[in-house]
């Protein structure tokens, strides 16, 4: 298999809330808090985020500087951590500044209070709730979606299993906000709900689709070195077990010859890839007749295990010139002298070059609903 691409981490955005006027008043309080939120820090980055820090924001005029900060950096979410009692006009603006998702981070740094004990400044120290149901309201009047994640610090508290899901969520859209997919061939004839409009994928998703000719896979697979191919060979026979003869009476015997053209091909996409830097590919193409591109396509969109595939057996020469009419009736025999002929598939007609002369720069041109004249061999195809 090809290398895995790393999995974007996701920019999380965080800030802590307080109030400024709390900290002349109760010694301590805000060195604490400030403990607490670099835990919730070093915590996400450990869960896979790349934390950008807004600090504790204790006023409005910091909460402005927060969203500033969280804007520039393009976060992918928000989160607000409530290390104890702030206003919503100190959290308001720099989440409308961010433009991200939006949660609420509820956790208080023990399960309960010893109570007989209290004192103001420790019930601050722990009212991680007092504010979120204002926050709560204020989001909701500005129509800002959010949620919340309840809980505390404690490293075995399932509040931050559901933080991993927030971030391996943000992570996600990042990575397809940000990926490349490659596009080679066309969608399958008929199949309507897989017809896809690049601009609105573009404009939804953020995604970029790279459109591929079959070309720039069949130039890789035909230059697919030994020790690619060789290497690619170990690879699929360690993650798959090769079909036994007859155990599906449409599948042949997987010999040497076949299994070596489904690892070449299968390099030639891992080639085709990394060229293009791409996170994914979707593929599809209909080779026709003995051009080099039908047996590359064959293997390649082929949904079978890629060692079940092989290269079509390539004709000694030309067809026979005959001329084939759209209708469906039997070929008529051309002449000797003739020096083009047409073949049919559906309701088409399409010319082909006779052995021993040279191609017609017309000699791929189809003929719509066309009928056939043997009487004139200068012209295969006559339109209705």
């Amino acid at each position: 298999m090809s290398t895995p691409v790393a999995r974007a981490r996701p920019r999380v955005g965080l800030m802590g809330i307080g109030l400024a006027a709390y900290w002349p008043q109760f010694e301590g309080l805000h060195e604490r808090l400030l403990g607490y939120q670099r835990d919730v820090e070093e915590r996400l980055a450990a869960l896979g985020a790349d934390v950008v820090s807004a600090g504790l924001v204790d006023t409005a005029e910091g909460a402005r500087e927060a969203g500033d900060l969280l804007a520039a950096d393009r976060v992918d979410i928000v989160m607000v951590y409530a290390a104890t009692y702030a206003t919503s006009s100190q959290v308001l603006p720099a989440v409308q500044a961010a433009k991200a998702p939006v949660v609420i981070l509820n956790l208080q740094p023990a399960r309960s209070l010893d109570y007989a004990s209290m004192t103001t400044g420790e019930w601050l120290a722990n009212c991680s709730a007092c504010c979120v149901p204002e926050l709560a309201g204020a989001f909701t009047r500005a129509r800002i979606p959010y949620h919340t994640v309840t809980g505390t610090l404690l490293a075995d508290d399932p509040a931050w299993e559901s933080l991993r899901a927030w971030i391996a969520a943000a992570a996600a859209v990042r990575g397809v906000q940000r990926a490349r997919f490659g596009f080679l061939g066309h969608n399958y004839p008929g199949m309507l709900d897989m017809y896809s409009d690049f601009t609105q994928i573009q404009a939804q998703l953020g995604a970029h689709v790279e459109i591929l000719e079959i070309d720039d896979l069949v130039a890789r697979v035909e230059g697919a070195s030994a020790a690619e191919v060789a290497h690619k060979g170990d690879e699929i026979r360690a993650a798959f077990e090769l079909a036994v003869p007859g155990a599906d009476p449409i599948a042949d015997e997987i010999d040497d010859a076949r299994f070596e053209w489904s690892a070449r091909v299968a390099a030639g996409l891992d080639r085709l890839v990394a060229d293009f830097a791409l996170d994914g590919l979707t593929y599809y193409y209909r080779g026709l007749g003995d051009s080099v591109s039908a047996p590359v396509s064959s293997s390649a969109t082929r949904c079978s295990p890629p060692v079940a595939s092989r290269p079509p057996a390539r004709p000694t020469s030309r067809p026979t010139p005959q001329c084939s009419c759209s209708t469906g009736s039997a070929p008529a025999a051309r002449t000797p002298s003739s020096t083009r002929s047409t073949s049919t598939r559906g309701s088409y007609s399409w010319a082909t070059t006779a052995p021993g002369t040279s191609p017609s720069p017309t000699a791929a041109r189809c003929c719509a609903r066309s009928s056939c004249s043997t009487a004139n061999p200068a012209r295969a195809c006559r339109s209705r």
